[in-house]
């Protein structure tokens, strides 16, 4: 169970409740919540621990038990599971795009499917905006890491691209507010050392699409 614990410093838990499918605006955070008499899934094995209580304290989860060893804080949400819903880690989708329209629409529902994180291989703007949005706790959806436009494009080939041209997107795209890239195309060598050079020093991450080294 230590493991457990040291695992998810942030847990965010999917509990299948009509109204978390329904709402757009998550509901306000509270210092405690107790979730009562439910079944947890705990990544160590596929067997449930059945009838738990979990408490989460400060986005944390603080303690996990049988439901009649758990007490509750007098403070808590109490959130009852009634035995039959399930409580497990939030989930992770490692490749969208919500630069497509109505995508401000659509993202919540990842939530009510237990997806709690999401990679985005596209972004923009708006994409930021989203992101800053659920930072703020305005929208209800994932949490959502994203990179910026592609660098390397039918327009500028990649092998075309100088080191000094790679620079500036990695500054500029850090700069804006993404937290990866994506390398979508050939590069050459050079290029590609001083790349990983730059991310080195930004300490930046980087995600590669259909990359073919020259």
């Amino acid at each position: 169970m230590d493991y457990f614990f040291k695992t998810f410093s942030f847990f965010i838990f999917c509990i299948t409740f009509n109204s978390c499918a329904q709402g757009k605006k998550p509901l306000q955070p509270h210092e405690v919540t107790a979730f009562v008499h439910v079944n947890v899934l705990t990544m160590h094995d596929s067997i449930p621990l059945m009838d738990q209580t979990v408490i989460v304290k400060d986005d944390a989860v603080a303690e996990i038990g049988p439901s009649s060893a758990v007490s509750i804080p007098e403070n808590a949400l109490t959130i009852d599971g009634n035995y039959q819903k399930y409580v497990t880690p939030g989930l992770v989708d490692a490749h969208v795009h919500l630069h497509r329209s109505k995508a401000k629409e659509w993202v919540t529902y990842f939530v009510s499917n237990g997806v709690t994180t999401v990679f985005n291989l596209k972004g923009n703007k708006k994409t930021l905006g989203l992101k800053e949005k659920v930072r703020k706790r305005e929208l209800l959806a994932p949490d959502i890491y994203t990179t910026g436009p592609f660098i390397g494009t039918t327009s500028k080939q990649l092998d075309k691209v100088t080191k000094k041209d790679m620079e500036t997107a990695v500054l500029s795209q850090k700069r804006a507010g993404y937290d990866m890239m994506k390398i979508h195309g050939n590069m050459t060598l050079e290029v590609y050392q001083h790349l990983f050079l730059i991310f080195l020093t930004e300490k930046q991450t980087l995600f590669f699409h259909f990359f073919l080294l020259q």
